[in-house]
């Protein structure tokens, strides 16, 4: 027996109970039926006339609406036409909450500016709209985003402040504060070098990403589920890469420790995180943070048009 809010769901009915959230999938989930039976979710003549109100909205003719309801196997449509009678279905039943994955699929600019015009009415009711998305028209309505890459959430926040920080060329990773986000975190650095014969940059950054982390990591909470904070961005000559944690901020003490450890070749990393830090960096800078302390690394790379350098060989300082 599954209940929400007291209604057994296995006995909930359209034509009933409101429907607490509605779901449209990247390919709609289209049942081998009449348009009409889809647009109504097989509840009747009232259902039907709201479906076909918000159908009309979504492809702008009455007699195409006609067409979609005439048809006879709903799931045989075109594409366009399917997924504005899945959007329109699920807009009849007047959700609480939305869920979309990648509403934008199969539909024309016009389409799309319809749509966002129905999520600003939805919202003004009082409802919310959770939508997975590359589109930009799409993406400008929202009031929250979470950036995804390779299915890892890298970054969240209000949306004025992610897209200000991405505009201003800074890139935000975050993570759980342990070495499980290693993989991601190197993925994500590399990213950000797109050119042939980067190779080097990218093995370069990394490395000291990765030996942050590593630091981070030493000194995390054992069992907590903190959070560390990255940030990347590109310049001439070089690059930053910047953490933010919330252990105390790094010592004098152990700053000296670890200068005296790069001037002792060879270097173990694994013994001193900072100290190899410290040896891949033009700079390193260490401040406090309001949620902890900041560690700000930068990193000297080249420009492959401008190099005879060969892509992927590492200069003598990332080999050491």
């Amino acid at each position: 027996w599954v209940a929400q809010n007291g209604n057994d769901l296995w006995q909930r009915s359209a034509k009933f109970l409101n429907t607490p959230a509605a779901y449209v999938a990247d390919t709609p989930i289209i049942m081998p039926a009449s348009g009409a039976d889809n647009l109504a979710c097989f509840q009747g003549e009232e259902h039907l006339q709201r479906g076909k109100y918000f159908l009309e909205q979504m492809v702008f003719a009455h007699d195409l609406v006609n067409e979609i309801c005439d048809t006879s196997d709903a799931s045989l449509l075109p594409s366009m036409q399917r997924k504005a009678l899945a959007l329109s279905r699920a807009f009849a039943l007047s959700p609480s909450t939305y869920f979309l994955d990648r509403p934008e699929d199969a539909l024309q600019a016009s389409q799309i500016s319809a749509l966002c015009n129905r999520f600003d009415h939805e919202v003004r009711l009082g409802r919310s709209v959770v939508l997975i998305s590359d589109n930009r028209a799409l993406l400008d309505k929202c009031d929250r985003l979470f950036v995804l890459q390779n299915g890892a959430l890298i970054d969240f926040g209000p949306a004025n402040q992610v897209r200000e920080r991405r505009a201003s060329g800074w890139h935000r990773f975050i993570a759980h504060r342990s070495l499980d986000a290693e993989i991601n975190l190197e993925k994500w650095i590399r990213s950000h070098f797109r050119r042939d014969g980067d190779e080097a940059n990218r093995r370069k950054a990394t490395h000291v990403a990765s030996e942050m982390l590593a630091l981070s990591c030493r000194e995390a909470s054992q069992g907590s589920d903190e959070t560390v904070e990255f940030l990347f961005k590109n310049f001439e000559g070089h690059c930053i890469v910047q953490m933010i944690d919330g252990s105390p901020p790094i010592s004098s003490g152990q700053i000296q420790k670890a200068q005296d450890l790069v001037a002792n070749k060879p270097l173990d990393s694994r013994r001193n995180p900072l100290a190899t830090i410290l040896s891949h960096c033009l700079d390193v800078e260490f401040e406090s943070h309001l949620d902890g302390r900041m560690i700000k690394a930068k990193i000297e790379t080249y420009d492959p048009r401008k190099t005879k350098a060969k892509p992927g060989k590492v200069d003598a300082q990332t080999q050491k």
